[in-house]
Parts: structure tokens; C-alpha cells; sequence
């Protein structure tokens, strides 16, 4: 067999693993689970997507895309009332399945929804599904199973690999 520079070249791209350029479906860490108080709503960024985080009445954490579909406005700086979330500029509320329940100026919402993102809590963590339906549980850590987790994630950070690579070392 012969084996050529063009065969194994070193600046060709892997197709998937360690390729900061894709990623796969699935559970990613986004904050831990202590920096969101009942009642807070926050921006996140996860695979250069700009998401928003709250925590409604019922100390469930959702997340949405990061902007308004009315006007474009950032609903992070919008105020979640009860388990809604109502946007800032136009006071639009979203409820936490993304649809339209309130428009201050009409007597009935219009049908419209925002994207949602399946979200959930384990480990200190809230983690975030990168797709429409969870295809897995999240991950499963037996010897963090029945205690309590205290997280300290850089709030900012930026590695040039894919996502899984962190995700694999995130709980070491």
C-alpha cells in the first residue's frame, strides 16, 4: 500500500471529533444550576447560538431563542412573570412553552410560538438539548447520583475543539 502525503495530510480536517466547526445532538451544561434564582432571566450563548435562560415561579428552568419575533428586542432583558416570560420593548409574554399567550394592545394573542429548547437540571448544572427531542437521558454519573454538586464554571471561555471534548472533561 502506498501511503502518500495526500492520504494522511496534517492539515486535513477531521469529520466530526474534535471539529469545533460541527456538533452533535445533545445534552450541553450551560450554567450552574445556583446562578439562576426564581423569577431571573439570563442570556446564554452554547455552540454560537444566543439562547435566554429563566426560572419561572415554579422553579422550572426554560430556554428560548435569545429575540423577540416581533420587534427583534433581547427577551434577557425582559421580566418573567409567574412561569412567562414577557419581553421589554413591546411587553409581548411567552409562556414556557414558547407561545404568545399576551400582546398588551390585542384582546386575543396571535398564534405564534418561539423556539424552545428541552432543558433540565442534574449535577448543579442546567443542561440544554441541541435539538427538537431529547435522544438520550442526560448524562449518567454514578458516584455524583445522591449527592449534592457544587459547580464552578469559567462564566466565559472559548476552545478551539469540539464541543464533546469539553463535555467529556467537564466533569473532572
Amino acid at each position: 500500500m502506498n501511503l502518500n502525503s495526500q492520504t494522511f495530510s496534517s492539515t486535513r480536517k477531521p469529520k466530526n471529533f474534535n471539529n469545533p466547526e460541527h456538533f452533535i445532538e445533545g445534552w450541553y451544561w450551560v450554567i450552574p444550576s445556583q446562578n439562576l434564582r426564581v423569577g431571573e432571566v439570563k442570556p446564554v450563548t452554547i455552540l454560537g447560538r444566543e439562547l435566554v435562560i429563566y426560572r419561572g415561579k415554579d422553579r422550572r428552568v426554560v430556554t428560548f431563542d435569545a429575540y423577540c419575533p416581533h420587534m427583534g428586542a433581547h427577551l434577557a432583558e425582559g421580566k418573567v412573570e409567574g412561569n412567562a416570560l414577557r419581553c421589554f420593548f413591546h411587553h409581548w409574554k411567552f409562556d414556557a412553552e414558547g407561545m404568545c399567550i399576551d400582546i398588551p394592545c390585542l384582546d386575543a394573542p396571535v398564534s405564534l410560538k418561539l423556539q424552545t429548547w428541552p432543558t433540565a437540571e442534574k449535577y448543579g448544572m442546567i443542561w440544554v438539548w441541541t435539538g427538537e427531542i431529547p435522544q438520550q437521558p442526560l448524562p449518567f454519573v454514578p458516584e455524583l447520583e445522591q449527592k449534592e454538586c457544587d459547580v464552578t464554571i469559567p462564566s466565559h471561555f472559548v476552545m478551539n475543539c469540539h464541543p464533546n471534548v469539553v463535555m467529556i472533561n467537564a466533569i473532572d
